[in-house]
């Protein structure tokens, strides 16, 4: 017999949860609207990119045409000084991090949420002085009140200082990596609320009438001696021809149970195979799993989606983003230290090899492909006032911390298409392509067609490519002459 849903019908939609679990029904979804942020006049991009702050409000794929949701909630033209890491014992510089112990939040339903380090980002992504268009340099300013730019020398000095403050942060790291379970190991405690707010304080009991609307009760597998203790939850697969039913604008639909959501608003790493990642593109299309007559995720308000999903997902591209900004100096400190590069007896090549810079070079393109797989995105698509929306990214102008997912995507792309493709191309001869294809031809290539053309159409960056011969021969020559300019590099030419 089919069970008319109630209390799970209002669980998704959100309204009991949030005022019994949380605070947060007071921040709503965002607005569709753009974010327009003014361009700081000091601001210099060394890649030339066009900070074009008329963004467009739709995005069309497939016959959907979604309002779109914005995720950056930091202006990317602000401006950061060396003297932040060279002065006063790097003081400003290290209030730019976030505090370990902020990311260890016990109920993932409360209202509070994981900071970031999007600060931190900024400074960093700002640290680079290749300027891409003029083959010149681009260095940081000193400070807020002068228009002088830090010389070689000094640069050096501020990416290791910036460098060596980052690896001391062991905490940061441990949290970010979730390395001791931190992080995930609240995961069931946060699923456990919502279960004991569904069907009462029974949570475990075979005669509870409401244990249909979370999931199926076991009995746990019988030990050696045949006896069986305690009970697990099984989950119920969502099918057309479910057991739970609710009425949706005078039509009767098979919803999801609050087990099959919940498992999915809090899931953890890639979320490509997540039924609720762009599920209005892939999984609400696919007819093997999904028949929009009879099914639905009645995801309307989808304010538990924003909410849970979104804390998750901005937790959960941090560490990519970190191993990114940590392999960017490491490179950086190496190219620029005006003491490596100098036996004149041995090619550039070799110079390398001697100083392990061919290996920086290395992990610092896996480190940007890895973060321009974008395997965390957020990936939101509900129904506002009758209106598909899209959020990709994950943040948006209500969440409580600084967000730059989106800018840090466009600065990877420049950084692999204008300065590591061109070197390691060099070095690895094919070893460029090779990396290329197993980040992005597979079986997520659907997901990257969607997610590269909003980016083209929003932020004007073309999809990744593997540069031809010529462009990263003549990429390659550019910068080492720079290179060998302005920091003295010596070698057999």
């Amino acid at each position: 017999m089919k069970k008319p849903l109630s209390l799970l019908s209002l669980l998704l939609i959100g309204a009991p949860v949030l005022t019994t679990i949380s605070c947060n029904w007071l921040k709503p979804i965002p607005p569709t609207n753009p974010n327009n942020f003014p361009k700081n006049p000091e601001y210099k991009d060394p890649f030339n990119s066009d900070q074009n702050n008329k963004k467009p409000k739709t995005f069309s794929y497939n016959g959907i045409t979604y309002k779109l949701i914005d995720e950056d909630n930091i202006n990317p033209t602000n401006v950061y000084y060396a003297n932040q890491v060279l002065e006063n014992n790097s003081q400003e510089f290290k209030a730019l991090l976030p505090k370990a112990e902020d990311y260890k939040i016990k109920n993932w339903t409360s209202d509070k949420y994981f900071p970031t380090i999007a600060l931190l980002s900024q400074f960093v992504r700002n640290l680079e002085h290749y300027d891409v268009k003029t083959n010149s340099s681009l260095f940081m300013l000193k400070d807020k009140n002068s228009n002088t730019r830090i010389n070689a020398k000094e640069y050096h000095k501020l990416v290791s200082k910036t460098l060596d403050i980052l690896k001391d942060q062991k905490e940061l790291k441990e949290v970010l990596y979730d390395e001791k379970e931190v992080v995930s190991s609240n995961k069931q405690v946060s699923i456990d609320v919502i279960k004991a707010f569904i069907i009462g304080k029974k949570v475990d009991d075979p005669e509870n009438k409401m244990n249909n609307y979370w999931g199926k009760l076991e009995p746990n597998p019988k030990d050696s001696f045949g006896y069986s203790f305690g009970y697990y939850w099984k989950e119920v697969p969502f099918t057309a021809d479910g057991d739970i039913v609710t009425n949706i604008n005078g039509k009767i639909y098979s919803v999801p149970t609050g087990l099959w959501l919940t498992n999915r608003l809090f899931q953890l790493g890639s979320q490509f195979k997540n039924e609720l990642f762009l599920s209005k593109e892939f999984f609400e299309k696919d007819e093997t799993r999904f028949d929009p007559k009879k099914q639905h995720l009645h995801l309307e308000n989808a304010f538990l989606e924003y909410d849970y999903r979104n804390k998750l997902r901005v937790y959960g591209m941090q560490k990519d983003l970190w191993d990114m900004l940590v392999a960017f100096l490491e490179l950086q400190v190496a190219l620029t230290d005006r003491n490596s590069v100098k036996d004149q007896e041995k090619t550039l090549e070799q110079n390398f090899k001697r100083l392990k810079i061919l290996e920086k070079i290395s992990t610092y393109e896996d480190s940007l492909l890895k973060f321009m797989q974008l395997s965390e995105l957020l990936g939101f698509t509900p129904d506002l006032k009758a209106n598909p929306s899209l959020q990709l990214f994950p943040g948006s102008a209500n969440y409580s911390f600084p967000v730059d997912y989106r800018q840090a995507y466009q600065w990877a792309w420049n950084e692999y298409h204008h300065i590591v493709q061109p070197l390691s191309r060099e070095f690895t001869r094919t070893g460029v392509e090779t990396k290329f294809n197993n980040a992005f031809i597979n079986e997520n290539k659907k997901y990257y067609n969607f997610i590269w053309k909003n980016i083209r159409e929003v932020d004007g960056v073309e999809e990744p490519y593997v540069l031809n011969e010529n462009i990263a021969k003549q990429k390659y020559d550019n910068l080492i002459n720079y290179y060998t300019r302005n920091f003295g590099w010596k070698y057999k030419r």
